[in-house]
């Protein structure tokens, strides 16, 4: 009696991102035309920049809080909340305290307190290089978001330009796994990339 085929295994996400990654990389000595392959290259590259600049933000943050605390402050509330109560802008104290004409003496001497609160915060966030670090990680995340819609737009010229586009789909859904988009474009434009670069090489399947 024969014996029974085994099932193929499922690829894990992560073994196939490990391959189609060791492929790309394997390519960085030779000359490549498909522009997909050095887009997938900044791609990674601000990626990376993004994850510094956020470690190096929180790191900072964390010192702040450590050392001055949160750009925040207390309101008092009348009765007393159990817990304490915090305003990070004069929209909360408002919200908090109402607009009542015999609350505006606390409600602007409560401003002014936050204001500064929040111009220390600035002061020491400006001194050690938080700004500076968020600011970086913004910018990045904003060429991040035009690769990818460059990405999206480019045709593959070739096999490894197929795979650099579906590597940076597989990041970007690593990077924002809950977004309310789904990756359905990319995954068209890579169809349509197979089924061109067969075109290219004789095989005509009569696109309509």
């Amino acid at each position: 009696m024969p014996s029974p085929t085994p099932h193929p295994r499922p690829v894990s996400a992560r073994a196939a991102r490990t391959a189609a990654i060791r492929l790309l990389n394997a390519l960085a000595d030779q000359e490549s035309a498909d522009p997909l392959v050095a887009l997938w290259r900044e791609w990674s590259q601000t990626a990376a920049a993004v994850k510094r600049s956020c470690r190096t933000a929180q790191k900072l943050e964390r010192h702040l809080f450590a050392t001055i605390g949160p750009p925040r402050i207390v309101v008092p509330l009348d009765p007393p909340s159990p817990q304490p109560v915090y305003a990070v802008d004069g929209h909360t104290i408002d919200r908090l305290l109402g607009t009542a004409a015999e609350t505006h003496p606390k409600r602007t001497r409560l401003k002014r307190e936050l204001k500064t609160v929040v111009a220390r915060w600035e002061r020491e966030a400006d001194a050690c290089g938080l700004t500076a670090a968020r600011a970086d990680e913004a910018a990045a995340a904003r060429r991040m978001d035009d690769l990818l819609k460059t990405a999206a737009a480019t045709p593959a010229q070739s096999l490894p330009g197929v795979v650099a586009k579906l590597v940076i789909v597989t990041d970007w859904g690593r990077w924002e796994p809950e977004t309310a988009s789904q990756p359905w474009p990319f995954l068209h434009g890579a169809l349509m990339d197979v089924v061109m670069l067969k075109i290219k090489n004789g095989i005509n399947p009569q696109i309509p």
